[in-house]
């Protein structure tokens, strides 16, 4: 479901997330727990790790979706809505800086 649809490939293809050959994982487990290896061994995976999950979450929804809703999994919506949580993050983490009040 999210590596061997055409559809799921095409969002990883379409995201800011480079998996060498994801359209080649057989096993997810396999593939989730060498995620969480590579993070604990490797602190920059931690971000990689946190997009990974948000794009699968927008996958999952998109089928759930499909199958249950009778809506679309277009690879492009599936890419878009992924943009917008994770620019809604961004925003969230920022710090506000207050200007310097008028005297």
């Amino acid at each position: 479901m999210f590596f061997n649809c055409s559809k799921a490939q095409l969002v990883w293809k379409l995201a800011p997330i480079n998996w060498p050959n994801v359209e080649n994982v057989m096993n997810f487990a396999i593939w989730w727990n060498d995620l969480f290896c590579n993070t604990c061994q490797y602190s920059e995976s931690i971000e990689l790790l946190r997009l990974s999950v948000s794009l699968l979450w927008q996958m999952w929804k998109a089928r759930n979706s499909l199958c249950f809703n009778g809506g679309t999994y277009e690879p492009n919506d599936v890419k878009n809505l992924f943009d917008l949580h994770e620019n809604d993050n961004v925003v969230k983490n920022s710090t506000v800086v207050n200007p310097i009040p008028n005297l």
